[in-house]
Order: structure tokens, then C-alpha cells, then sequence
């Protein structure tokens, strides 16, 4: 028998609708909780995120999957492992105009795996620009069912040519 009146309320607490707000910090993955509430979000941010971040580093992708993400291995799904080869150069590769282009691509190939060929949305577009000195950041346009929308991560990309 459906529910009906109003969503109850537990605890004296709202119903939280939506993903928990999964954000990156220097200390990787963090979320809000104000008086005992976390921040939710309604839109894909927490999604980008796990793509880009919620594999092993240590995980280039490709065939070898020896370093992969140990929850993958209870997943029979190979669309909803996490394998980021974004995540991999960026720990991996020096922060130069010339190794921009190769993260950018990378980027694009993890989310549009994850996006695109899973028919979430129906394109992804990455912008990856140098904004200062060990400092990247990515502007990711995600279109699905018509709608449009915009995220941008700001990373740490301290790898020196040395």
C-alpha cells in the first residue's frame, strides 16, 4: 500500500533526497554534515567524482586489472567498476602544457565510460587547463536527456620534471 499524506519524518530530521555531496579536498574525499544532516545533491557531482577519484591510483586501467579498486571485484557489471586512468596520470605525470592534452583525453575516456556508454547522459565534454603553477583544473559539461550541466574540479598536480 503506497504512503500517503506527507514523507515522515525520522528523528525530527527532513527526508534527504539525492546523492551524499562527495567533494575533494588535500586530504581526498570529504562531505558536509551540519547538525547532524549531510549535504545531499541532486545532480551528478557526486558521480564525477567516484569516476575520476574513487578508483586505485595506483591503477593505470587497460587490461592489467591486478591494481584495480577492490570493490570492482564483487561487481560482475565492468561498466560500474572504477578504474580512472585520470586519476592514474595525474599521480603519475608530470603538470606540463604537453601532458594537459594526455589527462584531458583521459578524463573524457573515464567519464564518457561511465556517462555515455551506460546511456546516463548523452555527451560529456573536458576542459582541462593549468590555471597556476601544480595547479589543474577541469571543466566538465554534461548533457543528458537535453539538459546541460557544468562541473569543475580543481586539483593538486604536483608531479615536477625533475
Amino acid at each position: 500500500m503506497p504512503l500517503v499524506g506527507p514523507t515522515p519524518i525520522y528523528g525530527g530530521n527532513p527526508p534527504q533526497e539525492g546523492d551524499v555531496l562527495l567533494y575533494q579536498t588535500l586530504n581526498d574525499g570529504e562531505i558536509n554534515c551540519t547538525v547532524g544532516i549531510i549535504e545531499m545533491t541532486p545532480d551528478f557531482d557526486t558521480m564525477v567524482y567516484l569516476v575520476l577519484h574513487g578508483s586505485n591510483d595506483d591503477d593505470p586501467g587497460g587490461d592489467d586489472k591486478s591494481k584495480q579498486w577492490w570493490g570492482n571485484f564483487s561487481e560482475p557489471d565492468t561498466d560500474k567498476h572504477y578504474r580512472s586512468e585520470y586519476a592514474n596520470l595525474i599521480q603519475g605525470i608530470p603538470a606540463t602544457s604537453g601532458n594537459l592534452r594526455l589527462v584531458e583525453a583521459a578524463a573524457q575516456r573515464d567519464l564518457e565510460k561511465a556517462f555515455v556508454s551506460t546511456g546516463i547522459a548523452d555527451t560529456v565534454t573536458v576542459t582541462a587547463t593549468i590555471p597556476q603553477i601544480n595547479s589543474l583544473l577541469l571543466t566538465i559539461e554534461i548533457e543528458a536527456q537535453g539538459n546541460k550541466s557544468e562541473y569543475t574540479f580543481t586539483e593538486n598536480w604536483e608531479n615536477s620534471i625533475l
